[in-house]
């Protein structure tokens, strides 16, 4: 009987979780929708607002989610981008959330100020990251960002990367293994079922529009940026049919 009571009592607690995130990209909407239906758990998704087009497709739908929404701001400073989300921090706080959840992005001015905050007043912080910079290997830039890293991760109570690759950098860094689990990379496809066949109808009209009959085509799913190397993809492709026509 005293087994069966607590477990009542367990089912009954609420953690109050906030989510930080700089935007909300397709095949993350589903994701946070179920995160959210959780009836045990509070959740605020704070997102940031994308004023123009970054490379990456912000969803502009409805989710089934409680967000807020803050200001995005970016500004280049040599190899790297320093970010800030105007009003996260007076944005997160009403929520009193247990947990903070945040991205790992180093060069985040707020996700900074937030940390902090959450190790002043005793919440706990989970960092999730792919654990890839793209800074060039052996550089000033990157040994410089990785001692920021290093103190980043740090502060955190635990750290989810998306592969073993990702744990192992991160660990190069001087973040503890025990800070760290691998939290596999992925994406909902639930949006894509749904819209399978208009899907499958605009396919065949870029292939018609881009193509020849009898043409082998690729695609490439990602974001448009220059760390995703597409010019070396497309330099790679050009190289090989140069040799097989």
């Amino acid at each position: 009987e005293a087994t069966s009571l607590h477990a009542h009592r367990s089912e009954r607690i609420t953690m109050r979780v906030c989510f930080v995130t700089n935007f909300i990209p397709p095949y993350r909407k589903t994701f946070f929708e179920k995160l959210c239906a959780n009836p045990r758990d509070q959740w605020l998704i704070l997102r940031g607002r994308v004023g123009q087009e970054t490379g990456r497709p912000d969803y502009k739908g409805k989710i089934a989610a409680p967000t807020r929404e803050v200001e995005n701001v970016e500004r280049p400073l040599g190899p790297f981008t320093l970010r800030f989300q105007r009003g996260a921090l007076a944005a997160v706080q009403p929520h009193k959330p247990d947990v903070l959840v945040l991205l790992g992005m180093a060069g985040n001015i707020s996700n900074w100020l937030l940390l902090l905050w959450a190790r002043i007043t005793g919440k706990r912080v989970v960092i999730w990251a792919c654990g890839w910079e793209p800074q060039k290997a052996g550089s000033l830039s990157l040994w410089l960002k990785q001692r920021l890293m290093s103190t980043y991760f740090g502060l955190a109570d635990k750290c989810l990367l998306y592969s073993t690759k990702g744990m192992n950098y991160l660990a190069s860094t001087g973040v503890s293994r025990q800070k760290m689990e691998v939290c596999f990379n992925g994406i909902e496809i639930d949006e894509l079922l749904v819209n399978e066949q208009k899907i499958i109808d605009e396919a065949a009209a870029i292939r018609t529009r881009e193509s020849n009959t009898g043409d082998f085509v690729f695609i490439y799913v990602g974001g448009l940026l220059e760390e995703k190397r597409v010019d070396l993809l497309l330099d790679a492709f050009a190289s090989i049919h140069n040799e097989n026509p």
